[in-house]
């Protein structure tokens, strides 16, 4: 289904680019037309329908443990215009990235920053007086869940203020700004019910636990606040399109 819509899709692209800015002349612009209005026509769909078609979901693993850092995935779906959802198979969880295929690629990318960023802080936290002051396993434990808790908490504003610069709304109200992204995911709440995807809420992970774990919280906060989202990544092509421009 999807790489027939696919097809469909590049067919009505290439009739559409045939337009006198193009060289077509007159004639060949409004043939051009006529036959993509056709060809839509004959599938029974809209343009919007069509787009919504093509939606899609990407999983991402996550491992067999909730994290307070997958707290953050939600924000990463509304920055890349997506929706998001944990679903458990067996004893390991994942994320899925539901939506466009051109947004579920910026949130596969972004998803990536903050998993390496977070990766990083953690190993960077270990060297810290905060960390070595802990004697157990447990405590130690601890202390790695607190610097997430507040890793999470930092990097995630930092997201949606891209979302926010990106689309023009950086010093408007809250009031506008959650406009626009109930905007943005209504369609794809409305796909995702079409297709009946429904969820339930999840349990919420219990906080970090010792008298450290402000400390702790403190230096992932400061941590998450200074990863730069719009970075490169190997492999990727998306870099330099998230906090400004237009990606759709």
């Amino acid at each position: 289904m999807t790489r027939d819509l696919s097809k469909l899709r590049q067919r009505l692209a290439a009739l559409r680019s045939k337009t006198t800015a193009n060289g077509c002349t007159e004639a060949e612009a409004l043939a051009a037309a006529e036959k993509a209005a056709e060809l839509l026509a004959s599938t029974g769909m809209t343009d919007v329908e069509l787009d919504l078609g093509l939606m899609e979901g990407l999983e991402v693993a996550i491992g067999t443990r909730r994290r307070p850092i997958d707290s953050v995935w939600i924000s990463v779906a509304v920055f890349a215009e997506c929706h998001g959802y944990l679903e458990k198979n067996g004893n390991r969880w994942s994320w899925v990235y539901f939506g466009d295929p051109a947004n579920i690629l910026v949130a596969e990318y972004v998803h990536e920053v903050v998993r390496r960023a977070a990766r990083t802080a953690a190993r960077e936290f270990r060297d810290s007086d905060v960390y070595r002051r802990r004697r157990t396993a447990r405590t130690k434990a601890q202390a790695l869940r607190a610097l997430e808790e507040g890793f999470a908490a930092g990097i995630a504003p930092k997201i949606m203020a891209g979302l926010w610069k990106r689309k023009g709304v950086a010093g408007h109200a809250p009031a506008v700004r959650q406009a626009l992204v109930q905007s943005i995911r209504a369609p794809i709440k409305e796909e995702m019910g079409r297709r009946g995807m429904s969820f339930k809420p999840s349990r919420a992970l219990a906080p970090a636990a010792g008298k450290f774990r402000d400390a702790a919280r403190w230096d992932g906060f400061a941590a998450g606040r200074a990863v730069d989202i719009d970075a490169p990544l190997a492999g990727r092509g998306v870099a330099g399109l998230l906090t400004s421009g237009d990606r759709s």
